[in-house]
């Protein structure tokens, strides 16, 4: 029974009902109904993720087109770079030449000239196809963090040290070094064979630079 005496408590107790009432009103408005599921965290998350378009482009994407990199990379210390690092995301590169290699496919016949693969173009930003040294500073410019396991250099040191050709020139670093495998030693200039195309389907010319359905 409500007498003045108590009527206070009967108040307070209705307003913690109604809070808690509201409460858990919100928390079911407002939490995600995954949340909690396998953590402190929204479950669907991992699988909307998942499922979301790739903006790098991976490396086995890569490897469809370039098995020889793939060859070389398999004993490299490089194996675990992701293509990206020195390339940049290259979507529309890929996606060129996955259609180049498509119409080769069906009996279409791309001149090298035509052929927009092995080629950076003005709408391909995102793609690097040059070795550059500043891409390899990046990584192995001398700085405080990397383990004494990850080679670094002094640039200016090191290329006087090796006595570099042309320590100004932006690919400096292949004079030494095969980027794919550092381990390797580069051909002399003289062996170097004339540029070829790379290992794109669509790039695979016949005679007169044509590209050969396949």
């Amino acid at each position: 029974m409500v007498t003045k005496h108590n009527k206070h408590l009967f108040i307070l107790a209705g307003l913690l009902l109604f809070g808690a009432v509201g409460a858990g009103a919100a928390r079911t408005a407002l939490v995600p109904r995954s949340w909690g599921e396998k953590g402190a965290y929204r479950a669907d998350h991992t699988a909307e993720e998942a499922s979301r378009p790739a903006h790098l482009v991976t490396r086995n994407e890569c490897f469809e087109c370039h098995p020889k990199v793939e060859e070389t990379f398999a004993d490299s210390v490089h194996k675990t770079v992701a293509c990206f690092s020195c390339h940049g995301a290259a979507r529309v590169h890929r996606d060129a030449c996955r259609d180049e290699a498509a119409k080769v496919k069906a009996g279409e016949v791309i001149t090298k000239e035509a052929s927009r693969c092995n080629k950076v173009l003005p709408d391909q930003s995102d793609f690097r196809k040059d070795r550059t040294a500043a891409n390899c500073i990046n990584c192995h410019g001398k700085k405080l963090g990397p383990p004494s396991s990850h080679k670094q250099i002094v640039v200016a040191r090191h290329l006087k040290k090796f006595d570099a050709t042309n320590p100004d020139a932006y690919d400096v670093c292949k004079e030494c070094h095969m980027s794919h495998n550092p381990a390797e030693t580069p051909p002399e200039p003289e062996e170097v064979a004339p540029e070829q195309p790379s290992d794109h389907a669509p790039e695979k010319a016949g005679e007169g630079g044509t590209a050969e359905p396949g």
